[in-house]
């Protein structure tokens, strides 16, 4: 009788376990769920890097060193043409051709990065004195120029990484920048009172990118071209540029609706309120980050083996839905206490504002992942479409809308956007994607 009880009692726990273990030796899941932690590994040691950043250094060094750091993503993100989508679809089915396709897509970016910084640090006499004064002497320009060529293949190489499903790298090297950072910003507080945030920041890129792209051409696209293609396809200068002018023109109405929100709110009901909006939207965006994050490890597998796309987004939604909707919930209670951190003014005008924009996030995991699925089939028009039915109506509506409702109508408009395309998408273009296997555009 006791060997049956344990047995009883030991059975189903050992299965549950080994169906965990199944589940996270998935490449989708684990690949989905490592990028998801680095994300929340970047947004937490991120929060703690500007929090000690305010307390050792002054306010006015503390902005103009973000504003260094920031325009330098903007420049990033400008240069890099979002390759970061084009090497996360193509490199699982390079086979041979991967490493050119990486080396390719690093020196246009790079090229262009270089050149873009260089017309921006010679030209802030005219739109920033204030940051021409901390990147004085041709020195520190420089430093601003290679740091913002260094960035996007830091950038670039995470895509990289998710493509040849390696996720896990990224959490890893993600993590230690940005403990480096940390220590970094620490150590300089006294020698680099002026530039130390800018430094710490830019310092540990060179041995980050140089390590990592030492494993990922030395070891991981070797091995990747080693190994049979289920799918191959052929990567081509046309297929990529017709594939990244779209992919480009879905993440620029993305960045400028983002962008643009707390502008608009700024010109409507002032610059309290567009405070109010960034702040919430900033904390609401990570959940946003976790949908995108699961399709790309889904356009990796996806890619990787077309015949089992509508398997692989099913899961990709039931995924996302695991870490989305319980943060959302968690956000919708405690939006108060989270905004507090802020300050109380924070807490008092944004806290409908901050639990609408989580709820948002539940319908947002249905247009991310389609937008993922459609770039494996390379349906460049419906990834567009998808993207502008998702976005343009938040940016065209927001003015009127905030007028009449106050900054709680910004999460009204998102969640009713977000709401409508994910109820058209089930009803209408998942079913059959869901029904059979889906087969690549020509």
């Amino acid at each position: 009788m006791t060997t049956d009880t344990v047995t009883n009692v030991v059975t189903p726990r050992s299965e549950r376990q080994q169906r965990l273990l199944a589940h996270l030796r998935s490449p989708l899941h684990r690949n989905g769920y490592a990028l998801v932690a680095s994300t929340f590994s970047t947004a937490g040691l991120g929060a703690l890097y500007w929090a000690i950043a305010a307390h050792r250094y002054s306010s006015h060094e503390v902005g103009i060193n973000a504003s260094l750091v920031t325009t330098m993503m903007v420049l990033t993100n400008l240069s890099s043409l979002n390759f970061t989508d084009v090497l996360n679809r193509f490199v699982p089915v390079s086979g041979r051709a991967g490493a050119r396709l990486v080396l390719v897509s690093y020196a246009i970016a790079v090229g262009l990065g270089g050149v873009s910084a260089t017309v921006f640090v010679f030209g802030l006499r005219i739109w920033s004195p204030w940051l021409r004064e901390t990147l004085h002497g041709p020195l520190l320009l420089a430093v601003y120029v290679l740091a913002t060529m260094f960035w996007i293949v830091f950038v670039l190489q995470d895509a990289v990484l998710v493509g040849l499903r390696r996720a896990t790298y990224v959490l890893v090297e993600n993590t230690g920048f940005g403990i480096v950072k940390i220590v970094l910003l620490v150590a300089l507080a006294g020698a680099f009172p002026h530039t130390g945030i800018f430094l710490s920041w830019t310092a540990p890129l060179l041995l980050v990118v140089l390590t990592v792209n030492w494993v990922v051409f030395r070891k991981l696209l070797p091995h990747h071209a080693a190994q049979p293609v289920a799918a191959p396809e052929p990567i081509n200068r046309r297929h990529v540029s017709r594939f990244l002018l779209a992919d480009y023109v879905a993440a620029l109405l993305w960045t400028a609706t983002i962008g643009l929100m707390p502008l608009l709110v700024l010109n409507t009901d002032g610059a309290s309120a567009s405070a109010y909006v960034y702040l919430s939207w900033t904390i609401a965006y990570t959940l946003y980050l976790v949908s995108r994050n699961m399709g790309m490890s889904l356009t990796t597998e996806g890619a990787t083996d077309p015949a089992r796309l509508a398997e692989h987004t099913r899961a990709t939604l039931v995924g996302a839905g695991r870490i989305v909707i319980p943060g959302a919930l968690l956000l919708v209670v405690g939006a108060p206490w989270f905004l507090q951190i802020f300050g109380a003014e924070y807490a008092s005008h944004a806290t409908n504002l901050l639990r609408l924009l989580a709820l948002s996030t539940i319908p947002a995991i249905v247009p991310a992942t389609f937008v993922s699925a459609a770039r494996v089939q390379r349906r460049l028009t419906a990834m567009v479409v998808v993207t502008a039915a998702s976005t343009v109506p938040v940016l065209v509506l927001a003015a009127p809308v905030v007028n009449m409702m106050g900054i709680a109508g910004v999460g009204v408009l998102w969640l009713v956007v977000q709401s409508a395309v994910a109820v058209v998408l089930l009803a209408g273009e998942l079913r059959p994607h869901w029904a059979r296997p889906a087969v690549a555009a020509t």
